[in-house]
């Protein structure tokens, strides 16, 4: 027979007496188990005490003198945690393998499921359903033949317990029809078991609303039933639930209540200590972060004390790492989350706690701008949380957080798609403060995005929720903040300063001398600076700047302060301080770059973020006649990342250095995500000097840092004439480097900047248009020539050579089409070649001579005539032509060109120009060329492609040369990669970087030099340039020259008539004829390569 227990402390003594019997007849060992324990989750009391999976808990006492009381179903042990643990000494008696023994067990959760007495098949199966279940929420629950009402219902409680947090809507709706179904037979106390426990699950779910009823029941339930300390947990819960809905005045009343009941009643227990991190949690919600770390520390010290309970160690742990976040005490909150997450993987390895652990350890890897292990740990958080079917509102924490992360570095699309899952998940529930916050992330999301309905539609919703929910608090005030931002872009500058100025008031009460005031100042004072308020802004940059330097130094958050108070200083004609705000943001911002570890995209979005900074320091050096400076960094704001780039690429340059050396220059790069920028700088000096002294050739390019002017000028050749620009919001200067110059030289040009970079686009545009008005293409040509290069003319010798070096908004512009006054195009007249900086110029690798192996590689008109492996999807889903015409010129192309060298060039043709074929052939070839179609993603330029044969269509031969690739794979050997392919040289283009796309890729794996085309090439115009080009080459003229020579070619060859376009997307077609070829056809093939 079962026995039924109504609550024990009612029935002790039938219960010794019934235990007392089964012992001393000796029965109880044989006897069938009533409570079996299914999981006692580690760092739990439960498994701390030596519980584990198949035991069989038989009874419980207080002390070892104490009674036997019998435990006589998984309802009973609940009752015995829940009112009788509390109180302390309590022994749970515990049968394992036949053999009986009594286990203390601390106060507090314990962490068990257990099943009721079954047969061993019904056990194995629900066993085996729970297995499955983890991974397939939706498999049945299987049918047992039980009828006991607290059998029922403890298999309820085990199967909710079982489908926890995936299913908080089904676990709820699990509770409520068992106990619809029981509420006429099961006993008062299983009754308020099974109240409490859906409370909790209600709790976990975020079902809120529900949660505060089922709570507050559960509790007057246990406290009729004179289970008090029961009845205090359920009031713990409900007022948890108070406080993370936002209902804090509620939430402070039931706690103190709570806190005077439990001094009185178990002052001693774990209950205590919880209501201590409920006081902490309650404390930083309220902003009251000093008090709250003062409560949270002395909780962890009293449960260090006990010397168990590591489940709400973890819990003190991370809320003490939120709190320090929030008071801005970097270092130490940092130190506090990792030791969060540690003490989640030894207690719950590849749990949806270990999840949230990492969700808050991001957080802070996001202050810090180490985007690369913010992400890293925000993916590990989203696969766990996938993988162990964690709650909705779980999943929605680490969205949004990843929503945080994508959209400060440009990944627009990533970050919305990531808010909106969030959103429609808060949106299923009751309104929250978590729904707030989604919603305040949703409108800065929406304003980059330029949909300004959207936005200020988001931040007035998540006002108004944080006015009903918490008025007042730090919340409210960043919704404020962000909502004046979106004002003062709009132009609406006064109602930005009043919204400006309500969340610096909130953000002063709130945390004075915090990190949140130091980002609502900076917005007060870009808005008073844009209103002309220059006085008031100068003061609130420097407040900035002051809690900047304590709370983030050497972060991108203080440059941006620093760069917003050099702008008020030259307003008011501070221009000494002025360059000293701006520079100093620029050697911050190099600092940075240092521990900036994640993908390249990533890189180059610091760069899209601060080209002004490293403008406006550039611009303040040549106010201060110091035109070296000035030069200085800018060159350091260009090809940062193709530095880098050429040297990850240079692998056997390491292998030559000292072996001593070389392990010393890995090291560091694995360091330098980890070190202080004072520590990296030290260490990297120290390394510098030992392999300039030991191996002066590798020295540059293994440690790549943008070169000084004073390096630079004897690298430039005599016959070189570099020409570059800088401008600032309104004025533009020439920039010209020449060989042996004490400093380069800044012309300044009359026409302002917002004039120049428009007719600049609007010529570019012209020029890939064929079919357009040549008359206003020349006129364009002849101006932009006057701007761009006529005042610096007389610099210029006959026969010197142009390097051209774009600034970022001219990247696109070809500049050999540009015309001078006496009508001849500039290619016409200088040969020219083009570089990212005039640094990866000097620090390109020379042409190199191979011992043996093919001149010249060709691989043209590859059999790939459709859009149709699943690889080229990504280009069709962008609107692409699903038809890659064919390229009837592309073969006889190579040929021609191949037959220029004789025996030692070689041609992959159709279904032999394979990617595995060209990877295997590509290092013994001094020349590659290609004359293929391109893919061009200009959101993504590293994953553009040149289209080459289907091979096994493995990931290594799948038809597709990708620029990622390329810079993934073994260095290029090749001292020329010539391209003829679709928008080769186009890509998206980024401040700092100039053009990226296949164009970059090439020459960052390696490649000496890079000839490519800007636009789509007209079939047979590209082969005849094409050829006439390797014929001069191979002729012995320069690379450059070679290309000039070409192009002058085809300016007076009105032969020029097939129509046919490499590319995706069909025929262009283009049948009028001028005095002169279209430089459609000639203008856009460029030079990329160093100064040789």
């Amino acid at each position: 027979m079962m026995l039924k227990v109504q609550g024990i402390s009612k029935l002790k003594g039938l219960s010794v007496l019934v235990l007392a019997a089964a012992l001393a007849s000796g029965s109880a060992a044989a006897s069938p188990c009533r409570v079996t324990v299914t999981e006692a989750r580690t760092g739990l009391e439960a498994a701390a005490a030596g519980l584990q999976a198949g035991d069989c808990i038989r009874a419980w006492r207080r002390g070892a003198d104490g009674e036997a009381l019998l435990i006589a179903d998984p309802l009973d042990l609940i009752v015995v945690e829940l009112e009788q643990a509390p109180r302390g000494g309590v022994q749970l008696k515990v049968e394992r393998d036949g053999q009986p023994s009594w286990l203390p067990i601390a106060s507090g959760n314990w962490g068990v499921q257990a099943l009721p007495e079954l047969n061993a098949g019904d056990r194995t199966r629900l066993l085996d359903w729970a297995q499955t279940v983890a991974s397939d929420p939706t498999l049945p629950f299987p049918p047992l033949p039980v009828d006991e009402p607290r059998a029922r219902a403890s298999l309820a409680l085990w199967r909710a317990g079982r489908l926890g947090e995936s299913g908080a809507q089904a676990s709820d709706a699990l509770y409520g029809a068992i106990i619809e179904a029981l509420q006429t037979t099961l006993d008062p106390t299983a009754m308020a078991v099974l109240g409490h426990s859906r409370c909790v699950q209600n709790l976990q779910g975020w079902l809120f609303a529900q949660a505060i009823e089922r709570c507050g029941a559960a509790a007057a339930d246990f406290q009729r039933l004179d289970l008090p300390v029961a009845a205090l947990r359920a009031r713990q819960a409900q007022t948890s639930v108070l406080r993370q809905s936002g209902r804090f005045a509620e939430a402070e009343a039931a706690l103190t209540t709570l806190e005077q009941t439990v001094a009185a009643t178990v002052p001693e227990s774990l209950q205590a200590i919880g209501l201590m991190h409920e006081r902490a949690a309650l404390l930083r919600q309220q902003e009251r972060l000093d008090e709250a770390l003062a409560v949270a520390e002395r909780g962890l010290a009293r449960l260090n004390q006990i010397g168990s309970a590591d489940r709400l160690r973890l819990s003190f742990t991370s809320t003490l790492g939120v709190i320090q976040r929030a008071r801005g005490e970097h270092d130490a909150a940092e130190a506090l989350l990792q030791q969060a997450v540690v003490l989640s993987e030894r207690i719950a390895p590849d749990s949806i706690q270990l999840a949230r652990d990492l969700n808050n350890l991001s957080l802070i890897q996001w202050d810090r701008m180490d985007m690369a292990r913010a992400q890293q740990t925000l993916d590990r958080a989203l696969d766990i949380k996938r993988r162990r079917g964690a709650s909705a509102v779980d999943l929605a924490a680490t969205l949004g957080n990843l929503a945080l992360i994508a959209q400060p570095l440009g990944r627009i699309d990533d970050a919305e798609r990531y808010i909106n899952e969030a959103l429609a998940i808060y949106r299923q529930g009751e309104p929250t403060l978590v729904l707030a916050n989604t919603l305040t992330t949703a409108g800065r999301i929406a304003d980059n995005r330029g949909n300004s309905a959207a936005a200020y539609a988001a931040f007035d919703e998540a006002l108004t929720l944080y006015r009903q929910l918490a008025p007042g608090g730090s919340l409210e005030a960043w919704a404020h903040h962000f909502k004046a931002g979106k004002l003062a872009e709009d132009g609406r500058l006064d109602a930005a300063l009043g919204e400006a100025k309500t969340a610096v008031r909130l953000q002063r009460r709130i945390s004075p001398g915090g990190r949140d005031l130091s980002f609502g100042l900076l917005r007060l004072a870009e808005i008073q600076r844009d209103l002309g308020q220059l006085k008031a802004a100068a003061v609130a940059f420097d407040e900035t700047i002051a809690l900047r330097r304590k709370h983030s130094p050497d972060s991108q958050s203080l440059a941006d302060a620093l760069y917003g108070a050099g702008t008020v200083a030259g307003a008011l004609g501070q221009l000494d301080q002025a360059r000293s705000k701006y520079c100093e943001a620029v050697a911050m911002l190099e600092r940075q770059r240092l521990r900036w570890t994640q993908s390249r995209d990533d890189l180059l979005e610091l760069g899209r973020n601060n080209v002004d900074v490293y403008r406006a320091c550039a611009v303040a050096w040549l106010d201060a006649d110091d035109p070296v400076a000035a030069f200085d960094v800018l060159e350091q704001s260009r090809a940062r990342l193709l530095l880098d780039n050429m040297a990850r690429h240079r692998a056997e340059l390491i292998a030559a250095l000292p072996k001593a050396l070389a392990e010393q220059w890995r090291a560091l790069q694995e360091l330098a995500a980890t070190l202080d920028s004072e520590q990296f700088q030290a260490r990297e000096q120290a390394l510098q000097r030992a392999v300039q002294a030991q191996a002066p050739a590798q020295a540059a390019l293994l440690l790549t840092r943008p070169l000084p002017w004073a390096q630079l000028r004897e690298r430039i050749g005599a016959d070189t004439v570099v020409i570059t620009h800088l401008h600032d919001h309104e004025r533009f200067w020439i920039v010209v480097a020449q060989r042996g110059e004490r400093a380069p030289r800044f012309v300044r040009v009359g026409a302002p900047a917002d004039e120049i970079l428009p007719r600049a686009h609007r010529f570019t545009q012209m020029v890939r248009t064929p079919a357009g008005d040549q008359d206003s293409l020349d006129a364009e040509g002849r101006w932009l020539y006057q701007q761009l290069l006529a005042p610096v003319e007389a610099l210029l010798r006959a026969g010197d050579r142009l390097l051209w070096i774009a600034d970022i908004e001219l990247s696109l512009l070809p500049p050999g089409a540009l015309i001078a006054a006496d009508g001849r195009y500039l290619i016409e007249s200088r040969a020219l070649r083009q570089a990212a900086s005039l640094s990866s110029a000097a620090l390109a690798r020379p042409p190199r001579q191979l011992a043996a192996g093919s001149q010249l590689l060709a691989i043209a008109d590859p059999a790939a005539n459709r859009l149709s492996l699943p690889s080229m999807a990504r280009w069709r889903s962008t609107g692409a032509s699903d038809e890659l015409p064919a390229l009837p010129g592309a073969a006889a192309e190579a040929r021609s060109i191949v037959s220029l060298y004789g025996g030692t060039a070689r041609a992959l043709l159709g279904s032999a120009a394979t990617e595995r074929a060209v990877r295997s052939l590509a290092p013994q070839a001094r020349r590659l060329h290609f004359a293929v179609h391109g893919l061009i993603d200009p959101l993504r330029p590293l994953d553009s492609a040149l289209v080459l044969a289907p091979g096994d269509g493995s990931v290594e031969d799948d038809g597709l040369l990708l620029a990622a690739d390329l810079l993934a794979g073994p260095p290029l050997t090749a001292d020329l990669v010539a391209v003829s392919a679709c928008d080769l040289g186009s890509g998206r283009v980024y401040p700092g970087e100039g053009l990226l796309g296949l164009r970059y890729a090439l020459h960052a794996a390696g490649a000496a030099e890079v000839v490519s085309s800007l636009w789509p090439v007209v079939d047979q115009a590209g082969a005849q340039l094409m050829t006439r080009f390797h014929r001069e080459l191979h002729a012995g003229q320069g690379t450059d020259r070679a290309l000039q020579i070409a192009q002058q070619d085809m300016i007076d060859d009105h032969g020029v008539r097939d129509r046919v376009v490499r590319g995706v997307g069909g025929l262009i077609t283009q049948g009028r004829a001028s005095a002169r070829v279209h430089p459609f056809y000639w203008a856009g093939f460029v030079l990329d390569g160093g100064l040789d």
